[in-house]
């Protein structure tokens, strides 16, 4: 017999599923979920640590993920589906590695900003087309907030209603 054997893939569904648990375990970072109605609480989770690694530390996470999930309740709820399959993307394979499986939204500060920035340079479109997308709704999240706007020295609306 020339092939692998039964044994052989025995062995490495064992290793495999042996590591993984591992894995989780040692790479386990809990993070409080919040109930969500748009998201998920899976996908609210997700958000926020995409926010932590991408907004200025020690920035209100809770508050701006609150402002994304208020627009994207009554905007256009193919680009919130769209936002949602990119945040569940992101958290089970953006932590994937050879010898990790944990999710992103477990894996530390820095390793979430390297992921991040991981992928913007990707030489796969999605996943740069993914790091891109929660770049700019951190960023065009958190400026819209009144309390930064000094800091980008902008003095606010011209026109008032």
């Amino acid at each position: 017999m020339n092939g692998p054997s039964r044994r052989w893939f025995l062995g490495g569904g064992l290793l495999l599923v042996g590591g993984t648990l591992v894995a989780h375990a040692v790479g386990h970072r809990p993070m409080e979920e919040r109930a969500s109605a748009f998201l998920g609480s899976s996908g609210r989770t997700t958000l926020e640590s995409v926010l932590e690694a991408l907004l200025p530390d020690g920035a209100p996470v809770g508050e701006v993920a609150d402002g994304i999930e208020g627009f994207l309740a009554q905007g256009d709820p193919i680009q919130g589906g769209q936002l949602g399959l990119a945040l569940t993307v992101l958290e089970h394979t953006g932590g994937a590695s050879l010898w990790s499986f944990s999710r992103f939204s477990r894996r530390t500060l820095d390793e979430r900003r390297e992921i991040l920035e991981g992928w913007r340079s990707s030489s796969l479109q999605t996943r740069r087309q993914i790091a891109d997308a929660m770049r700019r709704v951190a960023l065009f999240s958190w400026y819209t907030r009144e309390q930064t706007w000094a800091a980008i020295g902008y003095d606010g609306p011209w026109v008032h209603p």
